[in-house]
């Protein structure tokens, strides 16, 4: 193969698209295009296929390993060749020759996504083989995306987008099947390429729009399979036939595995393709991805696990029951993690522009309420992804959104947290870390395996013993909280820390003050009055609560005797002590060295004084009647239990006038001050309304009564 010194044959450093090279055709030298289909070359690319399988006992047939092998290094051997190109043979090679990269795209169809290398056999020739093929190819694929190689071998950035969109060089299929191979173990690398395919050519964004309705199509196509048929669940008339075909008790553990693995192919690479590609969230949000998932989510995942029971009833031990039991928990996680990239759509895009947080908060909160009207969904994703953060994160975003909002959906998560626990399973184990693998069995919920005939019933020191296991555990609990909480779990501890944990109590314990205080039945119950002073002090020794002590009222029958004294005995304390004696008030005083057999002279007043005094009781006298008079005037009389009638026809009579004469209108003084002075707003408001009210009160009929005066000869004609 001929090369070329780009650096001297491109000593101006132009781009590929504007470059001629010199070529010699039949001995002809020729300037031909640097992009050009005489520098591509036919060639037989070799294609990926996924190893063979080993048998039973870890060997492989004949030659299987080998012819494998083999494959391998020539399908390297294709790829080093593609690399070692000069950049204008290599785009010249991919245009004008199709299929140059049928050997990359087969290994990415066929090769183990992350879900899948479980399979990858543990031979070290084989492994070793098929990641150097996969690192080589993603070498080869970001070569796709490099527009300059070297400052004489470049290529325009619009003229490359242009060349891998037109040619079908990178598809859309082509960076899913790169989702799915590369990007959980090298996330920024796969980041990088998409953002790169973008920034080169913007077609890529209408297609990605155009291909999220295709999750939607998977979605519904394995409801059709499984029985939860969208015309079924709407109503809508179906064959008889169709029906029959739709009866999950039909589908075959290896229909079941299928329709399993497509179900998490398909959202596992949505799942990865939105955490390399943020952009991509909006466009799912848009197009209400969330919503279609959390309806798939609550009604279809739970028919395919009860499928899956049925069938490891009858084959319990069966490893490919525990297989397609693995993958669908795999799926549901998958599920979650993609509901909450499109969902964080809203949150990213709000700490970015602050001016529309508000409206994008109300739309996650719209997107959450609908979602949650799911049981199953609520209590599972809020174990992966607590929602009460989430609505924090909301209210720094937007402090203005209405609080109740936030409790109608913490409301929601509890009912669903507390209905999953009354529907819950005992748990195999006691572990206190939320398990997403069981979702409606990870809240721990009263034992109904064990047959309890009568209840088990456990002394004070018992209780007081489970209730020390949860406060080693818990010590901010208070004792009556934590009993009540074992009564729920039959007195056992561990299902009691495990669902304080996971926050899955039952509502009306939820209802319960935590700190409550726990006081055992014997100190409710009053103690009988003691005589005997030893059975006293054997009694206050027992009190170890502050309430009993509260209820020991010996004290105060010791007391009752001295109380009831009080009237007929006087002690000291109960003698009547005070400055003043009125004991001889009411008996005439004789002062000292005076006869008691005299008479005492009456004391007269002096007339002057006496009339004086009358003159001034008079007057009070009159005020006082005047007062009465008016009183009696203006209210009604204490004994008038009846009003007179003739007394309300004079009332009713004095409304109807005063209602025909009208209210008095109110003076309007719109004359004002002099010109030049300046007008008060009153004014001005009086002769706008005298204006626009002139019509219902001026005089109309002027001309008509001046014409009629003037024929009666009142004026001169």
């Amino acid at each position: 193969m001929e090369t070329h010194d780009l650096s001297k044959v491109n000593p101006n450093c132009l781009a590929l698209e504007c470059l001629t090279l010199k070529k010699v055709v039949d001995g002809v030298s020729k300037n031909i295009p640097a992009l050009d289909k005489q520098w591509a070359e036919s060639k037989l690319f070799t294609l990926y296929e996924p190893p063979p399988s080993p048998e039973s006992d870890g060997s492989f047939p004949v030659g299987a390993k080998e012819e494998w092998l083999e494959r391998m290094k020539f399908l390297l051997s294709d790829i080093e060749w593609l690399l070692g190109l000069q950049q204008f043979r290599f785009w010249s090679q991919l245009i004008f020759c199709s299929d140059s990269l049928n050997g990359v795209i087969s290994f990415l169809q066929e090769g183990y996504p992350f879900y899948l290398l479980d399979e990858l056999p543990l031979d070290n020739e084989i492994r070793k083989a098929y990641y150097e093929t996969q690192k080589i190819i993603f070498t080869l694929l970001m070569r796709l995306v490099t527009h300059t190689e070297s400052k004489w071998e470049n290529i325009s950035k619009p003229k490359l987008g242009e060349i891998i969109y037109n040619s079908y060089i990178v598809t859309l299929p082509l960076i899913f099947d790169v989702c799915l191979i590369y990007a959980p173990k090298n996330k920024l690398p796969v980041s990088k390429f998409i953002t790169k395919v973008v920034n080169l050519q913007s077609q890529y964004l209408s297609d990605i729009k155009k291909s999220v309705p295709f999750i939607f199509k998977v979605l519904t196509t394995i409801e059709e399979k499984i029985g939860f048929s969208s015309q079924l669940s709407s109503g809508e008339p179906v064959k008889l036939e169709k029906r029959e075909e739709l009866k999950p008790e039909k589908l075959s553990l290896k229909v079941v595995a299928d329709l399993v693995l497509h179900l998490l192919d398909s959202v596992a690479t949505l799942d990865i393709f939105l955490e390399c590609f943020p952009p991509g969230r909006g466009m799912c949000h848009t197009a209400g991805v969330e919503l279609r998932l959390a309806n798939f989510y609550e009604n279809v995942l739970p028919i395919i696990s009860s499928r899956i029971d049925e069938l490891s009833s009858k084959t319990p031990s069966s490893e490919e029951i525990v297989y397609v039991r693995q993958k669908l928990d795999l799926t549901r996680f998958e599920i979650l993690k993609t509901f909450r990239l499109a969902i964080s759509a809203c949150t990213d895009t709000a700490k970015i522009h602050k001016s529309e947080a508000k409206k994008l908060c109300e739309d996650y909160y719209k997107v959450l309420t609908e979602s949650l009207a799911g049981r199953i969904f609520t209590h599972d994703y809020h174990k992966l992804y607590p929602i009460d953060l989430d609505l924090d994160l909301l209210g720094s975003l937007c402090p203005e959104i209405d609080h109740n909002r936030r409790e109608y959906v913490m409301g929601c998560v509890r009912m669903a947290l507390a209905e999953t626990v009354r529907n819950a399973s005992p748990p195999a184990t006691t572990s206190v870390t939320p398990d997403i693998n069981q979702p409606s069995t990870s809240g721990a919920g009263p034992s109904s395996s064990k047959a309890i005939d009568t209840p088990k019933t456990f002394t004070h020191d018992e209780i007081s013993s489970r209730i020390a296991e949860v406060k080693d555990v818990l010590p901010h609990l208070g004792d009556g909280f934590v009993k009540a909480c074992l009564e729920y779990y039959d007195f056992e501890s561990s299902q009691v820390i495990n669902a304080v944990l996971e926050e899955s109590l039952p509502p009306h314990i939820l209802d319960i003050n935590p700190d409550t205080p726990w006081i055992p039945e014997e100190a409710l119950k009053s103690p009988e009055p003691s005589t005997n002073e030893g059975e006293l002090v054997e009694k206050q020794d027992k009190y170890r609560n502050f309430k009993e002590c509260f209820n020991d009222k010996s004290h105060v029958r010791e007391l009752k005797e001295v109380y009831q004294k009080f009237g007929s005995v006087d002690t000291e304390a109960s003698l009547y002590d005070d400055e003043y004696d009125d004991t001889y008030d009411d008996v005439d005083f004789v002062p000292p060295g005076g006869d008691l057999t005299e008479e005492v002279r009456p004391f007269v007043t002096p007339r002057v004084l006496l009339e004086h005094d009358k003159s001034r009781k008079q007057k009070v006298q009159e005020e006082e009647s005047e007062e009465d008079e008016e009183e009696k005037s203006d209210g009604p009389k204490p004994f008038d239990f009846c009003v007179n009638p003739e007394v309300l026809r004079e009332r009713a009579a004095q409304r109807y006038q005063s209602r025909r004469r009208g209210a008095p209108r109110p003076e309007r003084n719109v004359v004002g001050k002099p010109k030049g002075q300046g007008q008060d707003n009153d004014v001005l408001r009086n002769r706008k309304h005298k204006n626009e009210n002139k019509s219902t009160g001026a005089n109309h009929n002027r001309q008509a009564l001046a014409r009629r005066k003037r024929n009666m000869g009142m004026f001169p004609s």
